[in-house]
């Protein structure tokens, strides 16, 4: 358990001022690949992202409470198992000045709320001081420290020694079963329609020629 009270940092590392417009030099062209993706599908970025004991939380800022349709499909599918937490900002990025927060949860979005930073930084703060406490002994730890922290955070550490590149690729590895090549035969064909069949097959091959009967 970290007691973490510390400000943060600015992950970008990047000053405008100094080394010019961001937009143009280094914010990768993802509109680029909408080509590669099937009909008006196309990707989106994520403003902020953190992840705790396989739970995410994301944040995504507006200047405006409007939540494209395609994006807002995509937020429910997403938080549709409980893994998944999205808050959408409506305020200023510039000043970091809230309005409103709207939450995405278990699969819908429950509206939207009157917040100033202040309070959206507390309530988020107080919610999880809440869940450590609650669930303290179940990580071997004391309620009472928890309150003797100013900002809590729960860690994960290894006490043993391990060979990191080994672990790195045990790690990576998928944990579902892949499939045998009857399944993949299986998977491929439902998404062929009677065009791509149909493509696939030349003239003299018809099986409604009288030779090929």
């Amino acid at each position: 358990m970290l007691d973490s009270s510390g400000k943060g940092f600015n992950p970008l590392r990047w000053d405008c001022t100094k080394d010019g417009c961001f937009n143009l030099k280094k914010r990768p062209k993802i509109e680029v690949f909408a080509e590669c993706l099937p009909g008006k599908l196309a990707f989106s970025d994520v403003d902020a992202i953190a992840e705790v004991n396989g739970k995410f939380l994301l944040q995504e800022w507006k200047d405006g409470q409007n939540i494209p349709v395609g994006q807002r499909i995509m937020y429910q599918r997403m938080t549709a198992d409980s893994k998944f937490v999205v808050f959408v900002v409506d305020g200023n990025a510039e000043n970091m000045e809230i309005r409103h927060v709207g939450t995405f949860w278990n699969g819908k979005f429950k509206g939207w709320e009157t917040k100033t930073l202040e309070q959206f930084k507390g309530e988020q703060g107080d919610n999880y001081r809440k869940w450590l406490s609650e669930n303290a002994e179940d990580f071997g730890i004391d309620p009472e420290a928890i309150k003797g922290m100013k900002q809590p955070v729960l860690v994960r550490e290894r006490k043993t020694q391990v060979d990191r590149a080994e672990f790195a690729r045990e790690a990576n590895q998928s944990d579902l079963a892949s499939m045998s090549p009857l399944e993949l035969a299986k998977a491929d064909s439902k998404r062929l329609t009677d065009t791509d069949i149909g493509s696939m097959i030349s003239e003299t091959q018809r099986a409604d020629r009288l030779r090929n009967r």
